[in-house]
């Protein structure tokens, strides 16, 4: 393929995925997730943000924090200014995908799967959120970008591996997902090194993917650079470990059921089982052209990628007493995409598995990729117009609600409310920590009490009990939210 008419494609496919990641972004009001860091981004300085990070995040890293107070600092907070370095994290994940692709297998493969990565939902999903994710996916795909490449070089690129081990290094500070990243690289270095080939080895199919045989077996000086650069990644990040994530402890950990696996792979597809169902048949397809194409060291390395950080993240979730979330492994799902888009590359019009790459895509690959872009835009329309929680509006109307003597009682989540209503910090919310007896015997004064619907706290749970009895309890729903009222004016 001629490189003018590649980079020509691969700029619109860029501009597509940029143009579909900037819609809506200031449509939806801040998720909890996001709220929170941004109760952290607007601290003093940034000695005040990492002490907040330390005392209220678990296992919590301050890349992404940093770099959003900068984007705020430029162009003033609101929901655009907090998620945009998201999208912009998200765009170039995209031009790293077409890369390690060409790299692997070929410009044709690049470019097919640029296209899909472009629609994936779930990384589309969290590239229009002002969390870390789309920060973490983008670092993991450099450093692997960087990786690749060294360990097919039959000379040691000193250069190369010292750039590599800062781009290890501001992973690790990005997200848990660093260590899993790094976890899943020492893992393929492991494997390749076990199945060494000599360079250069590996089959050469058709004229695309001849410019990308399949990868050798790491040389040993490699493997010394590689352990080098790990360490030294890790000893750069110890002392935030050592300072923040100890003390953390799981007293109800998340279990390893069937349950939980279920939910992961319906969350591979941003919860939706039957685009999971496309994703995993694509990746099937890629793994049979891969293995009948000798391509067994791309496909290991790969495999690495996927398989390798879901262990380590469960693991450390489970020590820190977190539940796990499908943006802690956004960044392991680039290569079920890298798989299943050198695996439609191949597929002959009777859905056989090619030789040598077609001339055309074949149909269907051709529709494969429609459906993937179908599937993609109605899941993320169904996100753009769903509010899990509705801070802002509750804040609202309790900054309208709320006068002085009152008594407010928020459990769980004040500083959310407080983000949208800056004027309810002269109101106490001294928790409910002497049970609910307080709360519903207390009638001298006007009562309100938020309650998060998703919070399982005892106070709660007895004062919804209670207001269903007692109709002196004035009761409002928001999304996710309800406000109990009780006292003169809301008897």
């Amino acid at each position: 393929m001629a490189i003018s008419v590649e980079r020509r494609i691969l700029g619109v496919v860029l501009g597509l995925g940029f143009i579909y990641r900037l819609l809506f972004i200031a449509k939806r009001q801040l998720l909890t997730e996001e709220l929170l860091q941004a109760l952290v981004v607007r601290a003093d300085s940034a000695r005040a943000m990492l002490a907040q990070l330390s005392g209220g995040t678990i296992l919590p890293t301050p890349l992404d924090p940093l770099i959003q107070r900068s984007v705020i600092f430029l162009m003033g907070e609101s929901a655009w200014s907090l998620r945009i370095h998201a999208v912009a994290f998200g765009t170039l994940s995209l031009w790293l995908c077409f890369r390690i692709a060409k790299f692997l297998f070929g410009s044709r493969v690049a470019l097919y799967t640029a296209v899909l990565f472009a629609f994936y939902p779930l990384h589309l999903h969290y590239s229009q959120q002002g969390s870390p994710y789309a920060l973490t996916t983008f670092l993991a795909l450099l450093s692997y970008d960087l990786l690749l490449r060294l360990v097919s070089r039959t000379r040691v690129d000193w250069r190369g591996w010292l750039a590599w081990a800062c781009v290890q290094i501001l992973l690790l500070f990005s997200g848990l997902a660093g260590v899993a990243v790094l976890f899943s690289q020492a893992a393929a270095m492991i494997v390749s090194l076990i199945r060494k080939t000599g360079p250069g080895a590996g089959a050469k199919m058709g004229a695309d993917a001849g410019d990308a045989p399949d990868l050798p077996g790491p040389a040993a000086a490699s493997v010394l650079a590689f352990a080098s650069g790990a360490i030294v990644a890790l000893v750069f990040f110890f002392p935030w470990v050592h300072s923040v994530w100890t003390g953390h402890y799981s007293a109800h950990p998340e279990g390893l059921n069937f349950r939980l696996i279920l939910r992961i792979v319906k969350e591979l597809g941003d919860g939706s089982y039957p685009f999971s169902a496309v994703m995993i048949i694509g990746a099937a397809t890629g793994v049979t052209a891969l293995v009948r194409h000798g391509k067994r060291s791309s496909l290991f390395w790969l495999v690495c990628w996927v398989v390798f950080p879901f262990p380590v993240i469960y693991l450390m979730d489970r020590w820190a007493g977190a539940a796990l979330t499908m943006g802690q492994v956004l960044s392991c799902t680039p290569p079920l995409l890298l798989i299943a888009g050198y695996g439609l590359s191949y597929v002959g019009e009777r859905l056989k598995i090619l030789d040598q790459l077609p001339f055309q895509v074949s149909s269907a690959a051709l529709i494969y990729a429609a459906a993937f872009i179908l599937m993609s835009v109605v899941i993320a329309q169904s996100h753009w117009r769903k509010e899990p929680v509705d801070w802002q509006g509750a804040a609202r109307y309790l900054q309208e609600t709320v006068r002085q003597g009152d008594a407010l009682t928020v459990p769980a989540g004040f500083p959310l409310l407080e983000y949208y209503a800056p004027s309810l910090a002269g109101f106490g919310t001294g928790g409910m920590t002497a049970g609910a007896d307080a709360v519903i015997k207390e009638h001298t004064a006007r009562r309100i009490v938020v309650c998060l619907d998703s919070a399982r706290l005892a106070p709660c749970a007895r004062l919804r009990a209670e207001a269903k009895k007692d109709l002196a309890w004035r009761v409002r729903a928001f999304t996710g939210l309800t406000i109990f009222t009780r006292g003169e004016s809301g008897s």
